[in-house]
């Protein structure tokens, strides 16, 4: 299907917004599907296309805050481990049970999850998890926030690094800015595995991809940027935003 120049920088114009969304909170994908669907690209072109500009511009942002200083390895790379074996098994059973189970649980976590960011004055801000501090203690944490994630980006996946974030906060005390880079870097690798299976299957849409994934490099780019000199005042309203908009998703996937 051939696009117009028009159609191609108004895709363009969303996947950088999603860029700056993405880099900050996650989530992203719940703007950049709808789009791609919105100009007549088929689903699984959509979703593979989405996954092959999202990845490409994700290793900008990721590589910014690798070079911050920013990454617990300690972490991350369990989690990685762990987000891997997910991802695969949750795309195995997707093709046993319907996803729409998982969106029912959403309309419950999701609003639960604003209500937790909303009440806690101090969410993500007050502590700063340590590469010094003992891993051991809290290996099936890492573990735990790894597999399920994973699992929901192989089942489902809008807001993966969102519910990532979240967890980063919630069960090892990571201030929002440290969550957001590890998030960031544990989801890239589920993202590049998925894509390389889209590029591989042919399900992608290189004329729209090539000028989306400049964009979404830029958009990356600047959403790090505001993320590491930002901070908790922007990831915080970035995180609420993202949520609503997974909720609304939910609704109208169920609608």
């Amino acid at each position: 299907m051939e696009h117009s120049a028009f159609e191609i920088l108004t895709i363009c114009s969303f996947v950088f917004f999603a860029g700056i969304i993405d880099a900050i909170a996650g989530g992203g994908g719940l703007i950049t599907v709808p789009t791609y669907l919105a100009f007549g690209i088929p689903p699984h072109v959509t979703l593979g296309t989405n996954k092959l500009v999202s990845c490409s511009g994700t290793t900008f942002s990721v590589s910014r805050f690798i070079h911050s200083g920013l990454i617990n390895w300690k972490v991350s790379v369990p989690a990685i481990i762990f987000s891997f074996i997910g991802s695969f098994i949750g795309t195995k059973v997707i093709l046993l049970l319907n996803p729409k189970i998982v969106v029912y649980l959403l309309l419950i976590v999701v609003p639960l999850t604003l209500f937790v960011t909303v009440k806690v004055r101090n969410f993500g801000e007050t502590h700063h998890f340590s590469n010094h501090e003992n891993i051991k203690g809290m290996f099936w944490k890492i573990s735990l926030i790894g597999f399920v994630c994973g699992f929901y980006d192989g089942f489902y996946g809008p807001g993966t690094g969102t519910f990532l974030i979240l967890g980063l906060t919630v069960l090892l005390h990571f201030n929002l800015k440290n969550a957001s880079a590890n998030a960031k870097i544990i989801n890239y690798a589920s993202n590049l595995a998925a894509t390389i299976s889209f590029v591989l299957a042919g399900n992608i849409d290189y004329r729209v991809a090539g000028f989306a994934i400049l964009a979404s490099v830029a958009g990356n780019w600047f959403g790090t940027g505001l993320a590491l000199k930002k901070s908790v005042t922007i990831i915080k309203p970035v995180f609420k935003f993202v949520l609503v908009l997974l909720l609304f998703k939910c609704i109208y996937d169920l609608v």
